[in-house]
C-alpha cells in the first residue's frame, strides 16, 4: 500500500501522515515509566549501542524506549 502512495504522492506527505503527534512533541517521554524532560534539560543519560550509536536512555527507569527522541 505504501509504494502505490508513494507513487501518488511525494514520500514526505505519506511519511507525515504515518507519523504520530506524540512523536513531534519536544519533550520525550519515556514509554516505560513516564518520565519526562526537555531534549536540552541535561536530565537524559545515553546508553552506547554499537550498531546504531548512542542511544537516549532515560534516568529514572534505564530504558531506550523513548518517544519523541531526537
Amino acid at each position: 500500500m505504501t509504494v502505490l502512495l508513494e507513487t501518488i504522492m511525494p514520500f514526505h506527505t505519506v511519511l507525515k501522515g504515518m507519523v504520530d503527534g506524540d512523536m513531534l512533541s519536544s519533550v520525550p517521554r519515556c514509554l516505560n515509566c513516564g518520565f519526562e524532560a526537555p531534549h536540552d534539560g541535561g536530565d537524559w543519560n545515553s546508553a552506547p549501542v554499537p550498531p546504531l550509536g548512542d542511544l537516549m536512555r532515560c534516568p529514572e527507569c534505564g530504558s531506550t524506549n523513548i518517544l519523541g527522541r531526537t
